[in-house]
């Protein structure tokens, strides 16, 4: 029986085997040994490959150029899992992380979990802004606008931001879609904050904008938002913590009007802000 290195190492055969039977070459073998190894050798390919590695397909290669092409512009992890199921060979493996299919980002998140999102564009009044892989960067600005952060994708969104600002104020907020912002007095809003002391509570009602979600000054400040739904056609509430020095509270909010969002807009008026912003969606219970 002859003999095999394969799939731990690759065989060597370069040598021509012997003219004559009893003859050997360099490695001491002579030509029926020649002939027992590439037997081994063979059955090492075969045990490898297993049996019909093709599949339906025509040949191996063809069944690999199909995973590919399967796999290709998948746009979730949904899309991915489905894909691979469908080709059986890891049916009922879990994608997380991310993952890049000729180009096409893959972000996982389970139930639950937060993915973080890219906006498709931004817009900023003053200042300047920029956004990659998901934090969206912003200086001097007097408001802020992301789109295309909202869809059917997930039921829910943490909006985080965080921030300085040129002087104390509150923070107003509001819902965009296709690029322009709902400004008709259909928010319903309020807050309540403290700083060394008691701080006041504000409720609005049909204003045009949710204001004072989250209350910043000079020093470094956090604004947490949770939105039920933008992206349906239905009544969309938030609610919201935020802090600071010397600011913390808490804010919540509602748009009753039945209307599906893409995007948000904030800012502090005649105030500028520094910072940043980064948007997560999840499914929730």
């Amino acid at each position: 029986m002859g003999t095999s290195v394969y799939p731990g190492a690759l065989d060597d055969f370069a040598e021509a085997s012997p003219e004559y039977l009893a003859d050997e070459d360099t490695t001491g073998r002579d030509h029926p040994a020649r002939h027992d190894d590439i037997e081994a050798a063979m059955e090492a390919v075969q045990g490898e490959l297993g049996v019909y590695p093709s599949g339906a397909a025509a040949t191996v290669g063809d069944r690999l150029d199909a995973i590919t092409t399967t796999l290709d512009g998948k746009a979730n992890t949904a899309d991915v899992n489905s894909a691979l199921a469908a080709k059986g060979d890891v049916a009922g493996e879990t994608w997380t992380g991310t993952h890049d299919f000729t180009g096409a980002t893959v972000t996982g998140a389970g139930a639950g979990a937060l993915a973080l999102i890219s906006p498709s564009s931004i817009a900023n009044s003053g200042g300047s802004a920029s956004s990659t892989g998901g934090t969206t960067t912003f200086s001097g600005v007097s408001s802020i606008s992301l789109n295309g952060v909202f869809s059917a994708a997930y039921d829910n969104y943490r909006i985080v931001i965080t921030t300085t600002a040129s002087g104390a104020g509150e923070v107003d907020f509001r819902l965009r879609k296709s690029g322009t912002d709902l400004t008709g007095a259909v928010y319903t809003s309020g807050y309540v904050y403290i700083t060394t002391v008691a701080g006041p509570v504000r409720a609005n009602n049909n204003s045009a904008s949710f204001a004072g979600m989250g209350f910043v000054g000079t020093t470094n400040a956090i604004v947490s938002l949770d939105i039920h739904g933008p992206a349906k056609a239905q009544p969309t509430p938030l609610v919201g913590v935020f802090g600071g020095d010397p600011y913390q509270g808490v804010c919540g909010g509602n748009i009753a009007q039945s209307t599906a969002y893409d995007g948000f807009t904030f800012y502090l008026t005649a105030l500028t802000i520094t910072g940043t912003v980064r948007v997560y969606g999840y499914q929730g219970a």
